[in-house]
């Protein structure tokens, strides 16, 4: 009858384990744990105080004029990635306008 238990090694050596052991990930030290903790602690208390519009406000800004009678139009669809039912909402009501424009553009053609 066939052994069904799996092989347990009687020691640690490569030979019983089948493989050589590596020394653990330098992320998993408690120093290296301690200090990422303390860089997490010090960009939330000081990120909390700081204002982008401080920083933004150091930026040279360009402003772009429009006055010369000439339209721009900018449409765009903006998903925030929240939720299935909200990306199928804006899918159809993109799909929509698309159809009844094509709906419009055929029947003006259809009536020439």
């Amino acid at each position: 009858m066939p052994e069904l238990s799996p092989h347990r090694p009687k020691d640690l050596s490569e030979l019983e384990l089948g493989f050589a052991r590596q020394r653990a990930v330098r992320w998993l030290s408690p120093r290296v744990l301690v200090g990422t903790g303390l860089r997490v602690l010090l960009a939330n208390i000081f990120g909390s105080y700081s204002d982008k519009r401080e920083l933004q406000a150091v930026l040279p800004s360009t402003v772009h004029r429009h006055d010369d009678g000439a339209e721009l139009w900018f449409d765009f669809v903006a998903d925030v990635g929240d939720g299935f039912d909200r990306d199928v909402f804006g899918g159809l009501a993109t799909g929509r306008a698309r159809a009844r424009r094509r709906r419009n553009a055929f029947a003006a053609w259809a009536n020439c």
